[in-house]
């Protein structure tokens, strides 16, 4: 874990999907800890229901859920108890979370994302099982290419699409004005799109912000593009970034 890069109090954008960013901003200046938010996308249904019962000529062996999204989304096509489906799984809390607020029962791993999820017992022998992966537009590929290096025969069904936002061509001069201190970012994506935003030649951003990313992928991201202050969370639940938050403001 990275050591915090000054002593001022943090001063946090935090780059997340509107709800999620919400909330975690609630949770942060309710906490003593300063925070905006920096919503990157907006969602919009992408499938019909027509192209969702094609998938239903025979029993879906296995269904996984990749994001609260991608729940809401396909529960907004066709309700979930109607689809053939023996065996649901999501890859995180959150998402195993709002599959139960639809009476959905789904197995996740302990460790939220996709390596976690390909290590559970559960998916280890899936030869000839039919599995759909219900997700965005685009996104890793990595669930669906082990999976069918394991002989099962894999299906995408993006529920939604992420329509990016257009920030205004001085933001990064903005932020930095505002006192912006520290980033946190939950995907590879949201970084990517954060450093088209920023002026990353700027050894403000690279140096002296810190970054508060969920995962190591979005880290080595980071680091690919000469960020040095970063920390990787435990999590991307809200209330273990508080505490890692709380922890670099000390």
């Amino acid at each position: 874990m990275a050591n915090n890069v000054s002593d001022k109090s943090l001063n946090v954008l935090v780059a997340r999907p509107h709800t999620a960013a919400e909330q975690l901003v609630n949770l942060l200046t309710t906490n003593g800890i300063a925070a905006q938010a920096c919503i990157p996308f907006d969602y919009t249904r992408n499938q019909t229901s027509q192209a969702l019962v094609s998938h239903f000529k025979q029993v879906i062996d296995i269904a996984i859920f990749v994001s609260p999204a991608a729940v809401e989304f396909a529960e907004g096509i066709q309700a979930l108890l109607q689809w053939p489906v023996k065996q649901w799984f999501a890859v995180g809390a959150s998402t195993q979370k709002r599959l139960s607020r639809f009476g959905i029962d789904a197995l996740a791993p302990e460790c939220y994302d996709s390596e976690g999820l390909l290590a559970l017992p559960e998916l280890e022998q899936v030869e000839g099982k039919r599995i759909l992966i219900v997700r965005g537009d685009g996104g890793r590929e990595l669930i669906a290419r082990t999976l069918q290096e394991r002989r099962a025969f894999v299906q995408y069904f993006e529920s939604y699409r992420r329509v990016w936002r257009k920030l205004p061509e001085n933001i990064a001069k903005q932020w930095k004005a505002a006192g912006i201190n520290c980033i946190v970012v939950t995907s590879v994506a949201i970084f990517e799109y954060l450093a088209e935003q920023l002026d990353l030649s700027d050894s403000y951003w690279r140096q002296h912000c810190q970054w508060l990313v969920v995962s190591n992928r979005i880290a080595e991201a980071a680091r690919a593009m000469g960020i040095t202050e970063i920390t990787v969370s435990d999590g991307a639940n809200n209330h273990v970034l508080l505490q890692q938050l709380t922890q670099l403001s000390v």
